[in-house]
């Protein structure tokens, strides 16, 4: 069994095209990969604006890298069952949490 490795970010191509810290991390993920001494996992914590077949597309696209992708939208949709962001905000606002 090999380390993990999870870069926790909230760019990366192709889901955030602009270039510098999503696409560094995105090369260091493969290098790690390339290198076969390391499981690597990218947690995207951006709204992705992504409907669900775009989802499973990215995800198999990082897949054939032999990279997890996780959206972290889905696991908080899977935990709490909030799937609008905006109600989720006004959530923890009448709860104060935050304050």
């Amino acid at each position: 069994m090999l380390p993990n490795v999870c870069f926790v970010t909230q760019e990366v191509p192709p889901i955030f095209q602009n270039g510098g810290a999503g696409t560094a991390t995105l090369g260091y993920a493969e290098e790690l990969v390339k290198s076969g001494k390391f499981d690597v996992s990218i947690l995207y914590t951006s709204f992705s604006h992504q409907d669900r077949k775009e989802k499973n597309a990215t995800i198999e696209f990082f897949a054939r890298k032999q990279i997890n992708l996780t959206y972290l939208e889905d696991v908080l949709e899977a935990i709490v069952g909030v799937r609008d962001f905006t109600s989720l905000s006004a959530q923890i606002s009448t709860r104060n949490f935050g304050s």
